[in-house]
C-alpha cells in the first residue's frame, strides 16, 4: 500500500487567487515514476473525483493577473490523502489543517548577495507573473512558464525552478556559482553553443526561492524513444552539438552539476 498526502492549495478562495498548485510528500513503499511531471500526471487522475467538483465553479482567466506571491503563500489549501486497497485508489479530504509544507527558501549571506547582484538580476515574487498555455491548466499543473519585465519594460519569458526543499546555503551557492561562472565567461550564444542560461533569481529579503532562465521552445527532452525514432544524421548534429557545448564549458572551468541525456533539450529547431 502506498499513502501520500497531496496539498491542493487555494480552492477556496479560488475565484479570487487564480492560483492552484501541488505539492506532494511520499510515505511508504514503492516507486513513482522518477520525473516529476510524471508524479503530478498520476496523482491528477488518481485524484480526478475530488478536484473536478472543487473547481467546476472556478474562473482560471484570473490566474493572468496572478503571481509567484499567491503561489507561494496561499490563504487557503485542502489536504488530501490517497490510500490503496485491493488495488483500488481511495481519494479523500483529510479534517486537518496539518499541511507539513513551507515554501522553499534558502537563506543566504550578505556577502554572497552582494556578489550575486553583480553577476545577475534578482526579482521579488511580486515581480513574477504565472503564464500558462491554457487557463485550465492553471487548476492543476506544476508551474514552468513564467513572465518578468526586463530593464526596458519588456515581457521576457523565463523557466521557473524552485529551490528543492533538500537544498540548503551550500548546495544552493554551488549550484548558482557554476550559473554565474557561465555569465561571467561570456559563453557565445546559439550556434556557438546551447546551454539554459540563467536571466535571474527570485528572492524574499535574504532568502532564495528559485531561478528564472531563458525560455527554450522545445520539443522534449533527449529520450531513448527520441533517439531511436531520429535519423542518424540528426543524432549526429546532437552529438556534435552537445559536445561542443561541454567542451566549451569544462574549458572555462565550469562543470554541469548533473550531466544526463534526460536532461538535454531538444528545441523547436531540433538543436540540442
Amino acid at each position: 500500500m502506498r499513502y501520500t498526502i497531496l496539498l491542493i492549495r487555494n480552492l477556496e478562495d479560488l475565484r479570487k487567487t487564480g492560483v492552484w498548485c501541488l505539492e506532494v510528500n511520499e510515505f511508504g513503499e514503492g516507486e513513482f515514476d522518477s520525473s516529476e511531471l510524471g508524479v503530478h500526471g498520476w496523482l491528477l487522475r488518481a485524484f480526478k473525483p475530488l478536484i473536478l467538483p472543487l473547481i467546476a465553479s472556478s474562473d482560471p482567466s484570473i490566474v493572468e493577473r496572478s503571481t509567484l506571491t499567491q503561489y507561494l503563500s496561499p490563504q487557503h489549501y485542502y489536504v488530501c490523502t490517497l490510500t490503496a486497497v485491493d488495488d483500488e485508489l481511495q481519494p479523500k479530504h483529510l479534517d486537518t489543517k496539518e499541511r507539513g509544507w513551507m515554501p522553499p527558501l534558502v537563506r543566504v549571506g550578505s556577502d554572497f548577495l552582494a556578489e550575486l547582484d553583480r553577476s545577475t538580476r534578482c526579482f521579488a515574487p511580486s515581480d513574477v507573473q504565472l503564464c500558462y498555455d491554457q487557463p485550465e491548466d492553471t487548476l492543476i499543473k506544476l508551474l514552468r512558464r513564467v513572465i518578468i519585465k526586463d530593464h526596458d519594460g519588456q515581457h521576457v519569458d523565463c523557466f521557473y525552478r524552485k529551490f528543492e526543499y533538500r537544498h540548503h546555503q551550500v548546495l544552493a551557492r554551488k549550484q548558482l556559482d557554476v550559473l554565474k561562472k557561465v555569465i561571467q565567461a561570456q559563453i557565445p550564444p546559439p550556434p556557438g553553443t546551447y546551454i539554459c542560461r540563467l536571466h535571474g533569481v527570485v528572492m524574499e529579503a535574504d532568502r532564495f526561492v528559485g531561478m528564472l532562465f531563458i525560455w527554450i521552445d522545445n520539443k522534449g527532452v533527449l529520450s531513448e524513444a527520441r533517439a531511436a525514432k531520429s535519423s542518424p544524421k540528426l543524432r549526429q548534429r546532437w552529438t556534435t552539438q552537445i559536445s561542443r557545448s561541454l567542451d566549451t564549458l569544462h574549458s572555462n572551468g565550469i562543470i554541469w552539476r548533473v550531466a544526463s541525456a534526460e536532461r538535454v533539450l531538444i528545441d523547436k529547431d531540433d538543436n540540442a
